[in-house]
């Protein structure tokens, strides 16, 4: 066990250096970092334990293609934080009980992660600031105060898979932030928004995502933005083609409630308004007109053929 120093490993211009199933708590001083990687590259830190120091568990300056497998962080005040640096793959961590955040990255570009666990944490879980072309899939972010945050021109950013429930604020925020594709991901039951873009966060493309019982407003979103397939009852959010999402939580197609009177199945007034949809004598808003496409899935809302 390695404590009680300013930082409990230091690295400093140096490559392939493995470290591995150490234990770096409770490390204070300017640094105070468990274990320190500065302008050092192709390096695995893998199975290691960093609690408790009064700045970082694991720290990145300057440090890219390096490999963070596998390690645990808790009680620092940043779990892992990365800073100018690049390529690097963190896989299966936990970042929990943080004061600050579970992971965060600050111009740091092209970096995966990957099965990592960042729950509550004070702040959030996984932060992006000023960070591009990141790969962040299969993470769970729960009970923070925003679980994934990208923020200050964090742009063309992947957020695939991520489970993000439960926290605070948000399950997902975007910021200042533009170019990013959220896929697959899960925001529910969070104290506030589920998914939340602000205004100058446009161009996102938004599919697939299930976001749910969210306390005000399943998705917001106050940019320009657009996508498919997503599943949420509230928020000013439009799937292409339809307003609303195309899926409600009770997971029917909003296809089959389109005069929205709560009635889904064997509705005939829902089946008169698509079929005028599709002819063009309604103006039916999102809904394409002459689209046999969405004629034929409100057909099967009214025999219930979902």
């Amino acid at each position: 066990m390695i404590t009680d120093f300013d930082q409990g490993i230091y690295l400093d211009y140096s490559s392939y250096i493995i470290i591995m199933n150490n234990t770096a708590n409770s490390n204070y001083g300017t640094s105070g970092c468990g274990i320190g990687l500065f302008f050092s590259s192709n390096n695995t830190l893998k199975n290691n334990t960093a609690n408790s120091n009064s700045n970082t568990g694991i720290y990145l300056d300057a440090s890219s293609n390096n490999s963070i497998i596998n390690n645990r962080l808790s009680l620092n005040d940043v779990g892992i934080r990365l800073i100018n640096s690049g390529g690097s793959n963190i896989i299966n961590n936990t970042a929990n009980s943080n004061s600050y955040y579970g992971i965060y990255l600050d111009n740091s570009s092209s970096n995966i992660l990957t099965e990592n666990t960042a729950n509550n944490n004070v702040l959030n879980g996984i932060y992006l600031v000023s960070s591009n072309y990141n790969g962040l899939r299969d993470n769970l972010v729960n009970n923070n105060n925003i679980g994934i945050y990208l923020i200050s021109l964090s742009d063309g950013n992947s957020v695939t898979n991520n489970t993000a429930n439960s926290n605070t604020h948000a399950g997902i925020s975007l910021r200042y932030s533009s170019h990013n594709n959220l896929t697959n991901n899960t925001a529910n039951s969070n104290g506030y928004r589920g998914i939340l873009l602000n205004s100058q966060s446009n161009d996102n493309d938004l599919t697939n995502n299930h976001v749910c019982v969210n306390a005000n407003k399943d998705i917001y979103n106050l940019g320009s933005n657009s996508g498919n397939n997503n599943t949420c009852d509230t928020g000013n959010w439009n799937d292409d083609e339809i307003e609303g999402c195309w899926y409600t939580c009770s997971g029917l197609p909003s296809m089959c409630d389109l005069n929205r009177d709560g009635i889904y199945i064997r509705d005939y007034n829902d089946l008169m308004l698509a079929y005028k949809c599709f002819l063009g004598i309604k103006n039916c808003n999102k809904i394409n007109e002459k689209d046999w496409a969405n004629m034929k899935k409100e057909y099967n809302c009214f025999i219930n053929n979902l």
